[in-house]
């Protein structure tokens, strides 16, 4: 075997076994988390895949830290979807922001149909998310 057939198969087979495992790596269809502030705010972040596996991340002044995992059941994620479809969140604006100096950030997205959506606020979530945060700290 010469050796530029043996470096072009090495280099394809490594390219291919990459993009194989980036396919392999869910994207988030919800991603919420609450950021610092200069209290004792909660920080934590939560992931949820196409598969309906949610990934907890809690960072700060949480009752639980670390990184922890489990598996919705089917009805838990439609519900949450159900619930961002049903607030319209394509349709609210980007930002909500409050001049509130200490306030920690609070941010939610959802992808629907490979349209993404993120919408961030200080201190609170807009009225109509409120119900899709209570589920998600709930779940």
């Amino acid at each position: 075997m010469n050796r530029s057939y043996f470096r072009y198969f090495a280099i394809s087979t490594i390219m291919f076994l990459s993009l194989n495992n980036l396919q392999a790596q869910e994207i988030p269809v919800v991603e919420f988390k609450k950021g610092a502030c200069k209290g004792n705010c909660p920080v934590y972040s939560v992931e949820i895949n196409e598969k309906g596996l949610l990934t907890y991340h809690g960072i700060a002044h949480v009752e639980i830290k670390g990184k922890w995992t489990r598996q919705l059941r089917k009805r838990e994620f439609r519900k949450l979807k159900r619930l961002l479809r049903r607030a319209k969140m394509m349709k609210l604006d980007d930002h909500y922001d409050k001049n509130i100096m200490d306030a920690s950030r609070t941010t939610l997205s959802f992808r629907h149909k490979k349209v993404n959506k993120t919408v961030i606020a200080n201190l609170y979530l807009p009225k109509p998310l409120l119900k899709a945060e209570k589920y998600i700290i709930e779940l």
